[in-house]
């Protein structure tokens, strides 16, 4: 049998080729069918990172893994996102199976699971009759297990062995039954208890005051990043989902604001609005977390009949003085309650770095100010936060930003350039965004939805304010081109069609590389 100067290297360097090939599928198999050791090379980075959509690409994936079971030890990603057909429907009975993979992998890493109902028009179709409330279960099954509370020892120590050990990061996309969203309570609550996860991604997701009631308070897991996307949330569920990570250094909060009917389920719940609501209760809650956590993001609920919602003079903001790791801090839709505070020494978070709110916030500063002059509010927040060194005004409504380059009185562009400039002196970098004025989807963003990124118009650098009239008439691209990965369908064609030398010691691999196919 002839060999190749490529073949002669030393497997060291073979896996280094491999491991420059990561991204590129198609060589990566091509090097699988090609000889017995670069098989046993290949094979751990080609299916390192696993994806489908379709049940067929499934059903590839579990033929290759039957006939090999030690190839899902090689598992570290595995991206379930689960697709409708074109008829609008999913068989749900196959990707049931999803849960035994899980289970057959210990070395997963990051997991994502994504239903195709989630922030789907058909999300109704996932009843009990299409099977898909068995589709979760299975999805589920082996996360709850190793978040209950039976099988945890404090410090986390575990008594037997549990499913998806090396898990680090988590996210699902799901929906409920019947319902746009799903709800943590009863035995869903173990999700927040696994051992290992370090960062935790929810979407659609009901948090209700009893969320965490049934959990061991002695129990604290290592979780550093916790991100809750178009979420129904109390501040007493808040609470308890706070109280569970050992230092939590990323909160993302992202309120309900695209299905309000999922605001009313489960019944009895007092959901969003935290701040308008109880802002010492919010802050109070994020307090559990002061000494680790790093940044803040908080995005209230958009509801139009909240814009004008105003505190009182003497309402002095909340005291973030204890929050000693903040250092960003993003907070949109909340009017004035989370920004009050941050303009005195003796309340702002000590180490803040970045500041990003909405134009509400500062849309009365701006009006009290003139074209000349810093408004007071700014002069503050530079005074009282000496390590400030970047805040960014995102305008939610265009008009806004319209009125900010054609005040009436003569307060327009010259006010927010009299900030620029007096921020620049402080050497804090001071921006205007514009949102995308049609955005084509929404939170929470699934596979393939591209985020449409805010637009510049203003920042306190030699040009200044950018050209408003240039992103009048944008539209978003159209292009809902789907990249499918279908490297497996094409590994198993390759190896139905591959003739190899008549060679006693290859006939055992060759029929090995079929896959468990018949031929």
């Amino acid at each position: 049998m002839t060999t190749s100067p490529f073949t002669d290297l030393p497997d060291e360097l073979l896996i280094c080729v491999c491991e420059q090939l990561a991204d590129s599928k198609a060589a990566l198999r091509q090097l699988v069918v090609t000889s017995r050791r670069l098989q046993a090379i290949a094979e751990p980075v080609l299916y390192r990172h696993i994806f489908f959509r379709k049940q067929s690409e499934l059903a590839n994936l579990l033929v290759s893994v039957e006939s090999s079971p030690s190839r899902t030890k090689a598992f570290r990603e595995l991206d379930v996102r689960c697709k409708l057909d074109g008829n609008g429907r999913v068989r749900a009975q196959p990707f049931e199976l999803v849960g035994t993979l899980l289970r057959q992998a210990p070395g997963i890493q990051d997991l994502t699971m994504e239903s195709p109902y989630c922030n789907e028009s058909s999300w109704p179709d996932a009843t009990v009759e299409n099977g898909w409330d068995a589709v979760m279960s299975h999805w589920l099954s082996p996360l709850l297990e190793a978040g209950r509370p039976d099988l945890i020892s404090a410090p986390l120590q575990r008594t037997v062995s549990h499913p998806l050990p090396a898990l680090k990061r988590l996210t699902l996309h799901l929906n409920g039954l019947e319902r746009e969203f799903w709800t943590i309570n009863g035995d869903f609550i173990h999700l927040l208890m696994h051992p290992t996860i370090e960062e935790l991604h929810l979407s659609s997701i009901n948090i209700p005051d009893d969320a965490t009631e049934l959990i061991c308070p002695d129990v604290h897991t290592p979780l550093k990043r916790l991100t809750l996307d178009e979420a129904n949330v109390t501040i007493r569920g808040l609470h308890g989902l706070l109280a569970i990570p050992k230092a939590l250094e990323y909160l993302y909060i992202g309120e309900n604001s695209y299905s309000p009917r999922e605001s009313r389920y489960p019944p009895g719940q007092d959901y969003n609005d935290l701040c308008s609501k109880d802002i010492d209760g919010l802050v109070a809650t994020l307090h559990q977390q002061r000494a680790s956590l790093q940044t803040l993001v908080y995005h209230r609920k958009r509801d139009i009949a909240h814009y004008n919602q105003s505190f009182p003079q003497s309402y002095r903001g909340p005291d973030f003085s204890t929050f000693t790791a903040l250092r960003t801090l993003t907070i949109t839709y909340d009017f004035e309650a989370m920004t009050r505070g941050l303009d005195r020494s003796t309340t702002t978070a000590p180490n803040l770095e970045s500041l990003t709110v909405d134009d509400f916030a500062m849309t009365a500063a701006l009006e009290r100010g003139n074209d000349t002059v810093c408004p007071a509010l700014f002069k503050d927040l530079a005074s009282a936060n000496p390590k400030l060194r970047n805040v960014d005004i995102v305008c939610e409504i265009f008009r806004m930003a319209d009125s900010f380059y054609h005040r009436p009185r003569g307060r327009g562009h010259g006010g927010i350039k009299a900030i620029g400039e007096y921020l620049h002196g402080k050497d804090i970098t001071f921006c205007v965004l514009l949102p995308p004025t049609h955005p084509r989807y929404v939170p929470p963003f699934l596979y393939a939805e591209q985020v449409a990124e805010h637009r510049l118009w203003y920042q306190n650098d030699e040009a200044g304010i950018r050209n408003l009239e240039s992103f009048r008439g944008e539209e978003d691209s159209d292009d809902e081109d789907e990249v499918e990965i279908g490297w497996l369908d094409d590994v198993l064609e390759l190896e139905e069609n591959w003739e190899v030398e008549e060679d006693e010691d290859d006939e055992d691999w060759e029929a090995e590389m079929h896959w468990g196919r018949q031929s």
